[in-house]
């Protein structure tokens, strides 16, 4: 069992501002500076001209391990792409070829990104990073489901049937 991530003065860390309408869609690197409460930690950015600022633990993750080399982009991904020094959610809507990739964000702004700007997009659950649901995923569950439901039903007639119940 993989322990409990814990976040101490000196971790990379990325933060998400909630600008007001309670949504977190934009990730920028900092530092934990030290801890300010049971919940909130003062962090500096890296690579942005912002003051150092006090956040609480909803807002941090830490910084995600980097795609291998072989990840393969492909339409329809969740991702996250680097612009305005931070990451920023979105979907791979195109591929254009020799590795540039067209994204589409949540504000439906269409930008061209190559590969090394991306990264599969993620969530900070639980103290695990959990990549999205595939297609592939979704139509394997619903398989299983429905096989399940089968052996249930064949069951149940199975069992009517050694028992004599009648409905």
């Amino acid at each position: 069992m993989v322990g409990k991530f814990k976040f101490h003065p000196g971790n990379k860390v990325e933060v998400s501002i909630d600008h007001g309408i309670g949504i977190y869609c934009s990730w920028f690197t900092a530092t934990i500076v030290k801890w300010v409460s049971s919940d909130k930690l003062l962090v500096e950015y890296d690579d942005v001209d912002v003051k150092p600022t006090t956040v609480g633990l909803h807002q941090l993750r830490p910084v995600p391990t980097p795609e291998s080399d072989d990840w393969e982009v492909k339409i329809g991904d969740k991702v996250e792409a680097f612009r305005k020094q931070r990451w920023w959610e979105g979907r791979v809507i195109e591929d254009l070829g020799n590795g540039s990739f067209r994204v589409c964000f949540t504000d439906s702004e269409e930008i061209v990104f190559p590969k090394d700007l991306l990264r599969v997009h993620r969530q900070w659950i639980n103290h695990n990073w959990v990549p999205p649901i595939t297609p592939q995923q979704i139509k394997n569950h619903k398989v299983r489901l429905f096989i399940f439901k089968i052996i249930i039903t064949v069951t149940i007639i199975y069992w009517k049937k050694l028992f004599l119940i009648n409905e």
